[in-house]
């Protein structure tokens, strides 16, 4: 393999690496992307099709993962804004309303920060 496919195909990693870390551009398909391209380009001496089977499903598997704990974690906000809109007796509607809201999306951050 010459040196210029290899350039071009560290840099698409290196696209598919930022795409895990900023969720503005599908990492994990760019790293499938680009290890199928490999596979090409080598004539799958260093990559097989098994580990290009095993990539695609663990690609797909992500997928699925984040679809699922973006719905979860909406029906989660979804289900406190509706307790937060419920206010109790005596209690100012848009004071308790906002503080509610407030401690909850506080809660949310801290639980998913690293």
């Amino acid at each position: 393999m010459n040196i210029t496919a290899d350039i071009i195909l560290v840099i698409i990693l290196l696209a598919g690496v930022i795409g895990t870390l900023f969720p503005v551009v599908p990492g994990t398909g760019i790293i499938l992307a680009a290890a199928a391209l490999h596979a090409v380009v080598t004539g799958f001496e260093s990559i097989n099709g098994t580990v290009l089977i095993v990539l695609t499903v663990l690609c797909v598997v992500s997928w699925v993962g984040q679809y699922a704990l973006t719905a979860h974690r909406e029906q989660k906000i979804r289900v406190i804004q509706v307790r937060c809109d419920r206010s109790p007796r005596g209690h100012d509607y848009g004071t308790y309303a906002a503080r509610c809201r407030r401690n909850f999306y506080r809660r949310l951050c801290r639980s998913f920060s690293f």
